[in-house]
């Protein structure tokens, strides 16, 4: 570290990731037991995914293409708001949970990263200019929305970065 200061690790424990997302909606599609709706992983067939969306449209269309797919089991199905912190939480054997990412925020981040042609993920955001100081530490904000243009130039960051 500068002036010889030790090496601060990067890492939060569980219980401190969970508090950092506490009050931060996300939707998913259940049944009407309030279970999951579990979808299949193309890629390998075998595996379960819950899926969870940033905004409530996109589980909105969630819940329909359910409903036209399965109509049995769309009959009963809902929206249903849940936050960052419990999916966190969430230890379901053989079930994984995958994010669908808000188009918006695609082609924001498609835009910020010019000859990017496609996206693989769900992308955040970050300002250069606003770090948060705290305790003689520096946290730099990530966000699932790039929120302004100006006066903060965001970001896009990499999966490896």
């Amino acid at each position: 570290g500068p002036h010889g200061a030790a090496a601060q690790p990067l890492a939060l424990g569980p219980d401190e990731v969970a508090r950092a997302l506490t009050g931060t909606p996300v939707f998913t599609v259940c049944n009407s037991s309030n279970e999951f709706v579990l979808v299949s992983d193309p890629a390998t067939g075998l595996r379960s995914l819950g899926l969870l969306c940033f905004r409530s449209e996109d589980a909105d269309a969630l819940l329909s293409h359910v409903r036209t797919r399965q109509p049995v089991l769309g009959k009963g199905a809902k929206v249903v708001p849940i936050t960052l912190d419990q999916v966190y939480m969430l230890k379901a054997e053989g079930i994984a949970f995958r994010f669908l990412p808000d188009p918006l925020q695609i082609k924001n981040a498609l835009q910020l990263k010019s000859g990017l042609t496609g996206f693989d993920g769900v992308p955040v955001f970050q300002s250069d200019l606003l770090v948060v100081k705290k305790q003689k530490k520096r946290y730099c904000p990530v966000y699932f929305q790039k929120v302004c243009q100006a006066p903060f130039p965001f970001t896009y960051l990499t999966q490896s970065g």
